[in-house]
């Protein structure tokens, strides 16, 4: 079933990351991923809204997945 949940390509190094869309070009283009996320209520990496779940990645490693660079939001030109 997890095999399912993540495709072979991820957006970023810790395939729990996913940022909201206009956040990271890379992310951008992942969007049925971006979707699925809303559609399962499950917040986006460094969301806490209230009434989704946690995003996985903050709820495995809380304040420490981006510090691995190949984590963080990518924007060109920034």
């Amino acid at each position: 079933m997890a095999d399912e949940m993540y495709p072979e390509v991820m957006p970023h190094c810790d395939p729990r990351v996913l940022h909201a869309p206009g956040e990271c070009n890379i992310c951008d283009t992942f969007t049925e991923l971006q979707e699925a996320r809303k559609k399962m209520m499950i917040n986006f990496t460094g969301y806490k809204e209230k009434g989704f779940g946690p995003c996985p990645a903050d709820a495995i490693r809380p304040g420490i997945h981006h510090l691995w660079p190949g984590n963080r939001p990518w924007r060109a030109g920034k």
